[in-house]
C-alpha cells in the first residue's frame, strides 16, 4: 500500500505557461472571445482568428479557447487602417 505524503508533486503539464504575461499589466477580466470582439468592430470572427494564428493579434490561448485583450485589438484595427491599403478609389 502507498503511503500519503504531504509533498505535492505536480506531474501534469501546464494548461496555461507562466513565463510571461502574454497580454497588458491589467487584470483578465475585460477580455473578449474573438466572437465579441468580431461583434464590436463589425468584422468577421475568422479575420481575427486569423491574424491570432499569423502573430499580427496578440492573444492568450487557454486550451482551445483564444482570448483577446481591448487593447490589443484596438492596435490591430489602427495598424490596419493606417495603411493596408493604398487605393485612392476609382480615377477618371
Amino acid at each position: 500500500m502507498q503511503t500519503a505524503t504531504s509533498q505535492h508533486r505536480n506531474f501534469g503539464q501546464p494548461v496555461v505557461s507562466g513565463h510571461e504575461r502574454p497580454l497588458h499589466e491589467g487584470g483578465h477580466d475585460e477580455l473578449l472571445t474573438p466572437a465579441q470582439a468580431a461583434a464590436r468592430l463589425h468584422v468577421p470572427e475568422y479575420l481575427l482568428r486569423k491574424a491570432c494564428s499569423e502573430g499580427r493579434l496578440e492573444h492568450l490561448r487557454v486550451v482551445n479557447a483564444l482570448w483577446l485583450a481591448p487593447a490589443a485589438v484596438d492596435d490591430l484595427v489602427k495598424v490596419a487602417g493606417t495603411g493596408a491599403s493604398n487605393d485612392e478609389g476609382p480615377t477618371s
